[in-house]
Formats: structure tokens, sequence, C-alpha cells
């Protein structure tokens, strides 16, 4: 993996697992990508840089477990 993949892959990670998180403690549907990013430490462009809507952060996550 490239040092780009590499990041791109760190910051989706990032995500997800800040995602995960914010699930456990508050109901999805009011979760903003906002709040998501600020728990990941990562700009709200590094959030749609990688992807478009939060159901694509669990996406990810489908996709590389399958």
């Amino acid at each position: 993996m490239n040092k780009g993949n590499a990041k791109s892959y760190n910051s989706k990670q990032r995500l997800f697992e800040a995602l995960i998180y914010l699930i456990e403690n508050d109901d999805y549907s009011l979760i903003t990508v906002s709040q998501i990013a600020s728990h990941a430490e990562v700009s709200r462009v590094t959030f749609y840089r990688n992807f478009k809507t939060k159901e694509d952060v669990i996406k990810f996550k489908i996709q590389e477990i399958i």
C-alpha cells in the first residue's frame, strides 16, 4: 500500500470507529457528519474526500469484511 492509500485507509478507519462510538451513545439519525469528523479528529473535507454519506462509512467496513 502506498503512502496515499495508507493515509486514506487510516482516515476511513478512524471515521468508521468514530461513527461506531457515536452510535453507541446516540441515535443514528441524530449523528451528523460534523460529529463524526470531530470525533475522528479529521476535517469535514477529509470525510467528504472519502465518503458521500454516513451510510457509506458503514458500507466501507462491510466491503472490507466481504
